[in-house]
This record gives C-alpha cells, structure tokens and sequence, in this order.
C-alpha cells in the first residue's frame, strides 16, 4: 500500500480522491450481511471477544491467561519476537500435519511462565494483535464445548444462495485503461487518482515539485524538489511508510525521492 505512479491515457478523467469503479464489487453479486452475527462469531465467540479487553470498571482476560494458553501462543509463533523477546527463544519447525509450529529451547530464557505473561501483558495490553486474540478465543470455545464462528454464516458475517456465491467468487477487478499518459494513484485504499495525467515523468514531476499546489492536492502528496519528485516518479511505486537511518520514518514516496541512487 500506498502511492503508485501508473500509465493511463492522456485523456484518461477519472475524479481524483475518488476509488475506481473497476476496484469496487457491484452490490449485484456483493454477499449479504448475516442475519445473526455482526462480525462472524457465536454468541459465545462474540462475548469471549467483547470481554478480552478492560472495558470501562469491566476488567478484560487478556492478561489472565492460564498456561496452556500460553503455549498454545508460543506453539503458533506469538510470543517469539518483539516485545516477548528478552525473555523467550523459539525454533520453527513442520509437524506431522505440515503445519509451521514453534519449539522452545531452554538455554539461557525458558519458555515463559504464564505469570511471567500476563505480567507483561498487564503493563502493556498492545502486546496482542487480533490474530492472538482469535486464537485465545477459539481456543477457549473449544475448552467449553461450544462453536467459534456463527453457524449461519461460518464465520465470514455475509451470507448467500448458491448463484449469488458462485458470481460473488467469479467476480474480478478491472483495472483502469492503460496508455502513455503518467499519473499517481494512491493505493491505501481499492486505488483512486491522486494527480492530474501528464504527457511524461518529467511534467508529473515538475506536478509533485510545484509548491503553489492546491492544499487538497499537496495532501496527497507533498511538494519536494523536483529531482526527489523524478526519483520517485521513476521509481513507479513507494509504500505508504519507511523507516530512515536515525529511526524514524518517513512518508514511503519522500524516503524513495530522497534515496541516493
């Protein structure tokens, strides 16, 4: 994701701002929201989700995991690097199913207590991402004998006779027509035009680099001096952020324009 020089026609006049049609599924062959769930869970799944955070004076379970928990977490590779890292070390390795799963060695760390977790946890709940979180859950259905996912819909939250699925699956986008004209899409979102189409880089550039732009515009992309803009520019693509020498990080498109050849 993020800001994607492309070749369209000259004459090519698609609103800026606004998201190809061609990116966007019709509402004729679009599946329908489930009638009993909102986001593909059971009523059980849905409570455990709701409840995994502190809420209000309404304590959460994210730091209160027992220590089969824990090893699940550390068996599917949750706990083996980041902010787990001073005090877990883990192996990767295929089990007899073909599925990727984290061994601990004990060396100098061992594996981690689940006291030793929720105490991390407790002080900083970001720790874990919704991809942890569904794992806890399910795991935790399993454990009370109860289904994950909504049993309408299979835990997708849309639903549909078979002719809607089957042209739902055979449905793709189509991107916009090609040609010799140059202009930048950002693609954050489905795609949508951010510059005017010019006739070569080099005007798409001087574009980028002209500091009377519009303020609308210069959201998009901000003015930078036209060699920077031209690096870029030929570059055709940057993503949305990266990170810079000192630390930092920088809009994805500037740190390319700025990078030395």
């Amino acid at each position: 994701m993020g800001r994607e020089v492309r070749r369209v026609p000259l004459d090519f006049d698609w609103p800026l701002g606004k998201v190809w049609d061609g990116y966007l599924m019709p509402e004729e062959v679009s599946l329908l929201d489930c009638p009993d769930c909102e986001l593909g869970y059971s009523p059980n799944g849905e409570w455990l989700q709701s409840t995994f955070w502190d809420r209000g004076d309404r304590a959460g379970w994210y730091d209160k995991l027992t220590q089969p928990e824990v090893e699940l977490l550390a068996a599917e590779g949750r706990l083996n690097r980041g902010p787990w890292g001073d005090f877990t070390y883990s192996e990767q390795y295929i089990n007899d199913e073909g599925e990727t799963r984290y061994r601990w060695h004990r060396n100098d760390n061992p594996a981690p207590s689940a006291d030793e977790v929720n105490q991390r946890a407790a002080n900083n709940g970001m720790l874990y991402d919704c991809i942890t979180q569904n794992i806890l859950v399910r795991y935790r259905c399993e454990r009370l004998g109860v289904p994950h996912y909504c049993g309408t819909c299979g835990g997708s939250a849309q639903v549909g006779d078979e002719v809607l699925k089957e042209a739902h699956d055979a449905w793709e986008p189509t991107a916009p027509p090609a040609g010799d004209g140059w202009q930048v899409w950002e693609t954050t979102s489905e795609g949508s035009p951010v510059t005017p189409v010019f006739a070569s880089a080099e005007r798409l550039a001087r574009f980028i680099a002209c500091p009377d732009r519009s303020e609308e515009s210069q959201k998009s992309l901000v003015v930078m001096p036209y060699d920077n803009a031209l690096r870029f520019v030929n570059a055709g693509w940057a993503p949305t952020a990266m990170s810079t020498p000192d630390g930092g990080i920088a809009l994805g498109y500037v740190a390319v324009g700025e990078r030395d050849e």
